[in-house]
């Protein structure tokens, strides 16, 4: 019978620095006796992402059956591996069943080379209408934050040109708790008319415009993103 596990121990966090990244969670705990096997992590599923950021699941494992050596035991957790995990991602909270704890997850930066990093361009209202009016089609797959980049992986048709893409901000800040700031990505394919299916990853440094503290509102995303 699988069961909760006694108790959470410990909570590891990492990120897989592939392209989409994956969280790698692994936990360690406690059982009542020996032999206990299969431990693993079920993710609670939700309809509205939570609002703190913080993404619960419970620590499982089966229970053993017949004749056990009596004692607490340690058990570990098969690592959780969640491909293209929610941006607005502060940390994990596992339940057991007498305790639970919470880790939050370490955004160090992820920049490879400084050089592909571009800057948060700000704007007045009038160019960003007219930037925007004069963008071609894209979609976004993926958001995420890194220490203070935001990452976006895209979707466009092309493959024959270098596609240009600018991030945009007309000075606009939305008065709630946290302060919104409404930012729009502007794609321009150089006129590439080939029908390739491309996607490519792009890293904006936001630290010279924005400090951390605020809600980034990107069009085209659905969710806020917690900068």
């Amino acid at each position: 019978m699988t069961s909760k596990v006694l108790r959470v121990l410990d909570i590891e966090l990492s990120i897989e620095k592939s392209n989409p990244p994956s969280l790698v969670i692994k936990a360690k705990g406690e059982v009542q006796t020996g032999g206990w096997t299969k431990g693993h992590l079920s993710p609670y599923v939700y309809i509205v992402p939570p609002a703190d950021g913080i993404y619960e699941f419970d620590f499982l494992a089966d229970a053993p059956e017949g004749i056990v050596t009596q004692g607490l035991s340690k058990i570990e957790s098969k690592p959780f591996i969640w491909k293209d995990f929610s941006a607005d991602l502060v940390g994990v909270k596992v339940y057991a069943s007498q305790n639970s704890r919470t880790k939050q997850l370490s955004r160090e930066s992820k920049v490879t080379d400084p050089k592909s990093v571009q800057k948060l361009e700000k704007v007045t209202a009038e160019e960003l209408q007219n930037e925007r009016k004069s963008s071609d089609q894209f979609s976004i797959e993926h958001v995420f934050v890194w220490e203070h980049s935001l990452e976006v992986r895209v979707r466009y048709s092309g493959g024959c040109k270098k596609h240009d893409f600018k991030l945009l901000w007309d000075g606009t800040k939305r008065e709630s708790h946290p302060v919104q700031i409404p930012l729009v990505l502007v794609h321009d394919n150089n006129g590439d008319s080939c029908k390739a299916i491309v996607t490519e990853t792009l890293q904006f440094d936001l630290s010279e415009v924005l400090n951390h503290g605020v809600n980034l509102d990107l069009e085209g995303w659905d969710n806020l993103i917690k900068f």
